[in-house]
């Protein structure tokens, strides 16, 4: 799948990889690594076995040693888009340790490895311990459903991925809450054509082949965290709510199950079911949530035309705003309310901060996009801006805690600034790459009108997103 060799003809590679065992080989030079913990593991009948570890032997060469072997695979590994982790490159040399059936080098052994890879589908399923009724509602937001799983649709891709999980657990599956994201392409090792064509299928092939699989599966769950919290930002930024990531990963006997499909191999379609039981505790979710995101993008389509991000530089300087007040609000949410207001300041300074004087260049600007929301006058909230600016000096360099009648202004200040900035974005003036530059020289040239004792007309004022917003202060 590569045009250039990703694994170098090195003679002390060359022997490392010979000295590579499943089994121990009984020579003290040898040293061992854990690649599969013992553990417990559960069957369809709910007999409880215990899968025992499983280790891996080498022998270091010179100055050639298993970090080196590591770095090696790892950096192969991001060449062609594969996920990384110490766990994966410990499962690709445990499966490696299988007896070669052809008379190849080691190093081209390996090298067949990463030109086996493909991008296939993967269907990530996190089950968390209660069952719902018909009439709950799936709150769904990004890339992401929290609700009563699909049953046909779970039936589905496990028959797709040639798996009778489904069939083995229907009942435990009814009903159950889920949080689910939409499937995606990752980039995997089909082994299966591997060991037809390169290595046998000697003893604890099947196990190890399913820590590979559970190995790419935890650093995409992952992943899958690290994006819920993400396609969360606009929402949290409009104070809609925020599903904390951390009340579903700590909820005792959740499982995770990761359905890879469309995996060709030997001329025909095959596929992987992948599931991991954690553990009984309870969750909630916030009141009807959905309907208020509902709520929320519909506001957003009628109001400034927007149905989601692009990659114009405006959306882009959104994206970076909102997650530096998702931040803030998530704070809050852990009752870190002084590192909740620095995040809400960081956000200001990221979009209007000026190199030369930040303070001076924020508070200016902040003041124009919000004093008529305030129902104040640009220079009373110039004054609002720098208190909220001496605050952050004094909780950064004194530990002085922030007032919580100045985080609440602090907070509508930023939802406020959020509003102009969708509110520009509907203008194609300002979707050109450059433009965000020129609205803040647009923003400057008002402001300097204002210390010349120029009062800006209603429509200058429009035109560069001020508007009178109805946001609780």
């Amino acid at each position: 799948m590569q045009n250039t060799k990703l694994i170098p003809d090195l003679k002390p590679l060359e022997e490392f990889l010979s000295n590579i065992k499943k089994f121990d080989p009984r020579d003290n030079l040898f040293k061992s690594k854990v690649v599969i913990s013992a553990q417990k593991a559960q069957d369809s009948t709910g007999r409880t076995f215990t899968i025992p570890e499983q280790r891996i032997w080498y022998k270091e060469i010179d100055t050639f040693t298993f970090e080196s072997l590591n770095s090696i695979i790892k950096r192969s590994l991001k060449k062609v888009g594969h996920p990384i982790s110490n766990d994966i490159v410990d499962t690709i040399l445990l499966l490696y340790t299988h007896v070669p059936k052809k008379n190849k080098t080691n190093t081209a052994l390996l090298e067949n490895i990463f030109e086996s890879i493909q991008s296939v589908t993967l269907s990530q399923y996190y089950f968390l311990p209660m069952q719902l009724e018909n009439d709950n509602e799936n709150i769904i937001f990004g890339r992401f459903k929290i609700g009563k799983i699909d049953e046909s649709k779970f039936e589905y891709r496990c028959k797709k991925a040639t798996s009778d999980y489904y069939d083995r657990y229907k009942e435990r599956i009814k009903k159950r809450a889920i949080v689910e994201r939409e499937y995606y392409t990752v980039k995997i090792i089909v082994w299966e054509t591997l060991f037809e064509r390169d290595f046998s299928k000697s003893s604890n092939y099947a196990d190890h082949l399913l820590a590979y699989f559970e190995s790419v599966s935890y650093i995409e769950f992952e992943e899958f965290w690290n994006l819920f919290v993400q396609d969360q930002y606009l929402q949290i930024s409009l104070d809609v709510g925020f599903l904390d990531d951390k009340m579903f990963k700590n909820v005792f006997s959740h499982e995770k199950v990761s359905v890879f499909t469309n995996i060709t191999a030997l001329n025909r379609n095959i596929g992987y079911v992948v599931p991991v039981i954690h553990g009984i505790s309870g969750i909630s979710f916030q009141r009807g949530l959905n309907q208020e995101i509902k709520n929320i993008n519909n506001r957003l389509v009628l109001d400034y035309n927007f149905t989601g991000f692009n990659n114009s530089e405006i959306h882009e300087t959104i994206k970076t705003y909102i997650k530096f007040n998702s931040k803030g609000y998530i704070h809050l949410h852990e009752e870190n309310v002084d590192d909740g207001f620095l995040h809400f300041v960081i956000s200001l300074d990221l979009l209007l901060g000026d190199k030369y004087d930040a303070t001076q260049a924020v508070s200016r600007r902040a003041a124009l996009l919000t004093f008529k929301s305030f129902d104040t006058s640009f220079e009373s909230q110039k004054k609002l801006l720098l208190k909220i600016y001496d605050a952050r000096s004094k909780y950064v360099h004194a530990g002085e805690s922030i007032s919580l009648e100045l985080l609440e202004k602090l907070k509508s200040i930023c939802r406020i600034i959020l509003e102009a900035l969708f509110k520009i974005q509907t203008n194609t003036k300002y979707q050109e790459k450059g433009a965000f530059s020129i609205w803040i020289k647009e923003l400057d040239y008002i402001v300097s009108g204002y210390d010349a004792g120029k009062v800006p007309t209603e429509s200058e004022l429009e035109m560069i997103g001020i508007e009178k917003k109805n946001i609780a202060l």
